[in-house]
């Protein structure tokens, strides 16, 4: 990723986990717009580590769900998603569905 294209506003982050290991590779605070996904239970990706990592973004969305390491389908965890995806899109309206319709056209 060039320097460029992490500080453009097009560019959404959507990070399902992480080492925090890595996230200590960022110095400064990314300001690329992110969304954050991390299980309560996960054993793999402790939820630590998926906070620490969130902390190196200026204004992270947070997702959590009771889970583990495998993000769940249902509309708790996937409607965040595409409500913050929709807002990258021309329209800025239309919301991906679950079984691959869009609504809101």
């Amino acid at each position: 990723m060039t320097a460029s294209t992490a500080a453009s506003p097009q560019m959404p982050a959507v990070v399902a986990s992480m080492s925090v290991a890595r996230a200590a590779l960022f110095r400064c605070k990314l300001t690329v717009p992110s969304v954050h996904v991390t299980g309560r239970s996960d054993v793999i990706v402790p939820r630590r580590d998926s906070l620490l990592l969130a902390e190196r973004f200026a204004d992270p969305l947070v997702i959590e769900h009771p889970g583990g390491h495998v993000i769940p389908a249902g509309t708790a965890v996937t409607a965040p998603i595409a409500d913050f995806l929709a807002g990258f899109s021309h329209s800025g309206s239309a919301t991906p569905a679950l079984d691959g319709s869009r609504s809101g056209q």
